[in-house]
Order: C-alpha cells, then structure tokens, then sequence
C-alpha cells in the first residue's frame, strides 16, 4: 500500500481492486487526528499510473468521525457507488469521482464502529425485492470504559428508500464484539461477544454465551430468536465464518496481550466449535446438488442445475437457490461478506431429481467477482454447497 494502516477495512469493489479504507499510523484504541489515516487507495494500483506518483487520496468523512473510526463497514451498491458507516455515521459514496452522494442520518444509540464494535450486514439480497440493500448495525458500547453497558438497539435502513431512516430494534441482550453470519437460508447469527467494557485487551467483561438469530422477512418486534448457548467465553479477537456443510466455525478470543492460559479471567482460547443451526436438526432429508457446478462463472449465465430433494412424502418441494461471499473477518468486521437469491426456474422433473436453469446476478454490483458457494435450499433445509468463481 501508500500508506501505514492498522485496524483498516478492504472490500472488494465490482471492478475486482480492493478498496483500501481508514484506519490508524499504530496499534492504538482509540484514534485521533495525530494517529489518523482518513484516506482511501485502491489495490492494486489503477493501471496506467507509476507508483511513485500513487497516492492516497483524502476523505474528511474518516475526520468527522473520530474517534471511534477504525474499521469502517463498507458495501458496494447496485449503483456502483459504496455505503460507508464509522461511529454514528455513514454516507453513499462514489469512488470513481471522489464525492460524497448522499449523507444518511446518525444511528441513535451511541457508537458502534472499533473499540465501542457492533456488529454489521448487509441483509440478503433478493430480485423478487428488486436487490433492495438494507444494512443491519447492532450492539456496540455506551463508553470507552471498562464498566461500560454494551448497546442492546439495532439499526436497520434501507438504502433504497428515497429519504432513508434507522429502523430500530432490540436484541434479546446487549452485546460488543459480536460476529454477524448470514446463514445458508438468509438468516443472521449474531454470536461472540460480551456485555461489559470495550475491544482491546482485557477490556471485555461478561461474555455473551448465547447467540441469537435475526430473521428480516419477520414483522418487528419479533425478529429475534435465541439459540442454544456455548460454554466457551469468545471476545476479543474472535471469528465466524459459514462453512460449505452449513455449520457455523467458531474460534478464538485473546483477552490478553500476550498468550496467557491459566491464572487470568478470561484464558487464550484454542478451541474451536461447531455451531449447527436448527435448519439441520429438522426431520426433513438434507438436498443434494447432483450435477457439477462449473468452477467459472459469468454474470448472467444461466447454470443448468440438477438436485435431489431426496423426499416428497412430507412435504411438496419448496426449492431456493442462494448465492454466498463468505469475506473476510477480524475483529468483528465481516468484510466482503453478502449473500442474494437466485432466479431458477424448474424443468425436468424425475421423482424426487429436479433439474432448474439458474441465473447468477446480472452484475458484478451486486456480487463482486471472486469466489462464491451456491447452495440450494429445500423448505428451508439446505444443502452442502458448491464453490464456484464468478467473474
């Protein structure tokens, strides 16, 4: 890179540069002018131009939002331009011009950007909604204190409204440092975490054991439900990640500066779980993909997709197709992550084999190029994905 970053975002843009963003010049809290980074550089460099002459090129939205600045959510639109939220604030943003398009009002509630972290999403996207891009921010801190209650409130707005506003919801607890995974069947697991304090090294208290998942196609109010709880304590620097089967990885959480195993509160965690989500626990057979995905892609194209739903005595196949970027995870920021709805439409019928047309997303603003699982899901159930690379 041109600059010195620490606690920086990347996203992939639709061209396939990464957008380099924000961050700080040393390993710090909390930012401020001196420490600040608040500029933005693509990678790799734009063709036709000699590195020595590349530069960073400033942006004061990484000014108006200290301190609480480091690592910036960041999004790309179908418009091309990006959804950029530090702190309380975002913005629509366009690269290509360097200009600010729209300034979208402060999430109530206190800051929810690193150390005070929240937890960010982009919600699934859908053609039958017309790729509508809400984004859902929940948790955070009151304080940079110790003693400090996490934020309970969520914020969810739709940028495709004309004068977007914060929805605002409430989470079965409070928590910071959460992980938001979109799972196989659109849903949100909202895990890790804890209900005191800030991010940083020994700075987390009560840790939050229970995750909860949010459905957006719910009425609000009752959007959230809880899930089974894990014994294993997991705040700072831990991760999620949705596997290929459908389970859920679960790691880490370091509350020390230096690798302590015993005689602290919170220990250097080297295990690793599995979360299964009740979408596998049902009576219902697992769907399988029969025929081979191809490993390459292309916006548009139509993939010839057949399945077995394996079972049609319970219940009349209900079959989804969902397109996933799992991203890039630290520090409770999901990275690249998005997930959208296929267009399928079904043809030959052999028992319970079914054979569909499938249409990747019409645009590389929708989902950037790169790799991609495709699962398919039956009344709910999914299956173990296939990986492909969209370009």
């Amino acid at each position: 890179m041109t600059s010195n970053r620490w606690y920086v975002t990347i996203t992939t843009l639709p061209s396939g540069q990464l957008f380099v963003l924000g961050g700080s010049n040393e390993s710090l809290a909390v930012n401020r002018m001196a420490t600040n980074s608040p500029s933005w550089e693509l990678y790799p460099k734009p063709p036709g131009i000699n590195a020595a002459d590349y530069k960073p090129t400033f942006m004061q939205f990484l000014v108006d939002a200290l301190p609480n600045n480091l690592y910036p959510n960041v999004y790309t639109l179908p418009d091309g331009n990006l959804y950029i939220f530090a702190n309380q604030k975002s913005i629509i943003f366009n690269v290509e011009r360097n200009e600010v398009i729209k300034r979208l009002p402060d999430i109530p509630g206190g800051p929810r950007s690193y150390p005070l972290t929240g937890s960010h999403v982009l919600l699934p996207l859908d053609p039958a909604k017309n790729y509508n891009h809400e984004i859902l921010v929940c948790g955070g801190s009151e304080a940079q204190l110790q003693r400090a209650n996490a934020l309970q409130s969520c914020g969810r707005i739709n940028l495709h409204d004309p004068d977007p506003q914060w929805e605002m919801d409430e989470m079965p607890t409070r928590r910071l440092m959460g992980d938001a995974v979109i799972l196989a069947d659109g849903k949100i697991m909202i895990l890790n975490g804890c209900m005191k304090g800030y991010a940083g090294f020994r700075h987390g208290n009560d840790p939050v054991f229970t995750p909860v998942v949010y459905d957006p196609d719910a009425p609000l109010g009752s959007r959230f439900t809880e899930w089974v709880p894990s014994n294993i304590a997991r705040m700072y620097h831990s991760v999620a990640l949705l596997l290929p089967d459908a389970t859920v990885f679960v790691a880490g959480s370091n509350e020390n500066s230096e690798v302590r195993l015993q005689d602290v509160p919170f220990p250097t965690e080297y295990r690793i779980e599995s979360f299964t989500p009740p979408y596998l626990t049902t009576d219902l057979a697992r769907p399988e993909i029969l025929s081979k995905v191809p490993e390459k892609v292309a916006y548009a194209q139509k993939v010839t997709v057949t399945i077995d739903v394996k079972d049609k005595s319970k219940y009349e196949p209900e079959v989804t197709f969902m397109l996933g970027r799992r991203g890039f995870v630290t520090h409770s920021t999901h990275m690249s992550q998005r997930m959208t709805k296929l267009v399928a439409t079904q043809g030959h019928v052999d028992g319970t084999k079914i054979t569909y047309q499938v249409e990747m997303p019409p645009n590389a603003n929708l989902m950037p190029p790169g790799p991609h699982y495709l699962h398919v899901l039956n009344n709910g159930v999914p299956s173990i994905a296939q990986h492909l690379l969209l370009n």
